[in-house]
């Protein structure tokens, strides 16, 4: 259906190849010949089963980051983004939360597995700027969200979550947690100019946090 909708919005401009970022042959396929790869691909779900699902987590998303970056390294693709999270933080990181080191201590523990898979494709993109030259852009976005949002039982995230129990008539409405903990919420318009704008200006494995205070 998405599909649908973008090739009415842009006609043959965008080509969609259906495949396995798993699959290393796939990964070189599809990152020839282009100058630029921004890898958006990952498992990300809410914190639900995120939290009860460490080991799939890490697995899937370190092996979608290495291959991709590995493949774009093959083909000589001159930039790359690396798509990493808020989730490489501590619990304990200061809010608003500067780019601090990704290895100091575990990532917060919801999202422990997700949060070793990102830490290792920031390390990924860092190794391989110093030892081919690659440009390479690192982002950790902060909880992006959009109207397009797939509900998706226990996998979906906060914002789709608190929707769908406020149309399903729920009463009361519970929502997670003390009262007193804060999301940062980014719009996927927002998210999706702000990675462009990282790929362009600052391609030096360095991270660069993508969000709002408001």
């Amino acid at each position: 259906q998405h599909t649908d909708i973008i090739k009415t919005w842009l006609g043959e401009k965008v080509e969609f190849v259906c495949g396995d970022l798993r699959d290393s042959r796939f990964c070189e396929e599809v990152s020839t010949g282009f100058d630029v790869v921004i890898n958006l691909a990952g498992r990300a779900y809410g914190l639900e089963y995120s939290m009860a699902h460490h080991g799939e987590m890490l697995y899937h998303n370190t092996v979608i980051q290495l291959q991709m970056l590995e493949a774009a390294r093959i083909n000589g693709v001159k930039r790359f983004l690396v798509v990493s999270s808020s989730c490489v933080y501590p619990d304990d990181a200061p809010i608003p939360t500067p780019e601090l080191d990704a290895m100091i201590r575990l990532p917060e523990k919801v999202n422990e597995g997700y949060g070793w898979a990102k830490r290792i494709g920031e390390l990924q993109a860092r190794y391989y700027h110093e030892e081919y030259g690659m440009e390479i852009a690192i982002c950790r976005p902060f909880n992006p969200y959009g109207g397009r949002y797939r509900w998706s039982g226990e996998k979906s995230h906060v914002i789709p979550t608190l929707i769908k129990k406020v149309l399903d008539g729920h009463n009361p409405l519970v929502v997670w947690g003390s009262g007193r903990q804060r999301r940062n919420f980014l719009h996927a318009r927002d998210t999706a100019r702000l990675m462009m704008m990282v790929t362009e200006h600052f391609p030096c494995a360095q991270p660069v946090n993508i969000g709002y205070d408001d």
